[in-house]
């Protein structure tokens, strides 16, 4: 699984999405490191602007890591960017409980008060 999950890595640093997305799935099905993953798959999306798959990845890295303030910080982005003001506020709150002292929280705020 973790050579999969490097193969994806190193696909994506050469801009092979496709290549880096079959082998992140690959990882997913021997099941090591899966939030790590997803996190990546979502990452992966998010720059291919597949939003509705960069929102359920990052989903599914948080259940199983729920406090990460890395993924919590990413679906917050990602719930602004799709404009997902529900989802907005209940990740800032999240990342504001796990995460007080984030430089961003002021900013992110400003951002989903916006939405």
């Amino acid at each position: 699984g973790k050579i999969y999950s490097n193969l994806g890595a190193i696909a994506e640093e050469r801009g092979n999405l496709k290549e880096a997305e079959d082998n992140y799935l690959s990882a997913l099905e021997l099941g090591d490191e899966v939030d790590e993953v997803y996190f990546n798959l979502s990452k992966l999306y998010n720059e291919q602007e597949e939003m509705d798959k960069a929102m359920e990845m990052i989903q599914k890295a948080l259940q199983t890591q729920p406090n990460s303030p890395k993924y919590l910080d990413f679906l917050l982005q990602i719930s602004i960017i799709v404009q997902d003001k529900k989802i907005a506020n209940e990740t800032w709150q999240a990342l504001a409980d796990v995460n007080p002292d984030n430089q961003k929280l002021e900013e992110y705020k400003e951002l989903v008060d916006e939405l």
